[in-house]
């Protein structure tokens, strides 16, 4: 596989693609909501209406990232669809993304917890645990991906695109680590930025109150500007990071013939 031509593709799509933006700041809205209700805390009513906001907003991005699949399949076609033809299409497939990714998390999930409780708590090295975490990371997210793709693109069941990401990923699984951590890299490098950005405004001479120190004060004061960073790097990375797995994902498809993809377009 060229790497570089798929990056290639990738920078081309996301530039020439406006749609690809829109869906992309719905993402990022998404997965702010998710970050900003997860750490809501009080008692157990404002527990139950993060609970049911958190899952509302999770089903809005499950739809988001199934339309931004199909915009990129259908962008490789040389196709321009409008936004209500994409969103339909991903409408009308949500309970089989929903299922796909169900059959993803649970089990991923669950050996998390089995390798953290057995291996981890018993040798407790934070290297190794930094090592898993990041492997299932790229484990999981290719895994949905794949699913989702398997789903958009050749309209397949729930249970089938689940089985056929997992063997997309381990038939790939090296290629599918560096595809990966060429997003990583890409974040990597907005992290840096904002860390350059942190420590100019670190220097700067701010008018500070009284009840705050010198450091804590110009501390909070370049967060904002973190943040901002963030945010700004994440709307670039996200719906950058589907298209490089959309596109891989169309390569390894081509490479090899995957039974539940092949036996749906015989059924088509």
């Amino acid at each position: 596989m060229n790497f570089i031509l798929i990056l290639k593709d990738s920078f081309r799509i996301f530039r020439t693609m406006k749609l690809i933006w829109c869906f992309g700041f719905i993402l990022l809205l998404t997965t702010t909501l998710l970050q900003f209700f997860s750490s809501i805390q009080g008692n157990l009513f404002f527990l139950c209406v993060s609970s049911l906001l958190n899952l509302a907003v999770w089903c809005f991005s499950v739809i988001s990232s199934g339309g931004l699949t199909y915009l990129i399949y259908q962008t490789t076609l040389n196709k321009r669809p409008s936004f209500t033809e994409v969103w339909h299409q991903s409408q009308a497939r949500f309970p089989r993304l929903l299922g796909a990714s169900l059959f993803i998390i649970l089990p991923v999930s669950t050996e998390l917890l089995i390798l953290y409780f057995f291996t981890l708590r018993a040798f407790a090295s934070p290297i190794l645990w930094l090592i898993i975490l990041l492997l299932n990371a790229v484990f999981l997210s290719s895994l949905l991906t794949f699913s989702n793709c398997a789903i958009m693109i050749h309209d397949v069941g729930a249970v089938a695109a689940a089985w056929t990401s997992l063997l997309i990923t381990l038939n790939n699984f090296f290629r599918v680590f560096v595809i990966t951590g060429m997003a990583f890299f890409t974040q990597l490098l907005g992290m840096g930025l904002a860390a350059i950005l942190f420590s100019v405004l670190f220097k700067f001479e701010l008018p500070m109150p009284l009840a705050l120190d010198y450091f804590t004060y110009q501390k909070i004061m370049a967060m904002p500007v973190v943040i901002v960073t963030g945010l700004i790097m994440n709307l670039f990375l996200i719906p950058f990071t589907l298209i490089i797995l959309t596109l891989s994902y169309l390569k390894f498809t081509k490479e090899i013939s995957y039974p539940e993809l092949s036996k749906q377009q015989s059924a088509a």
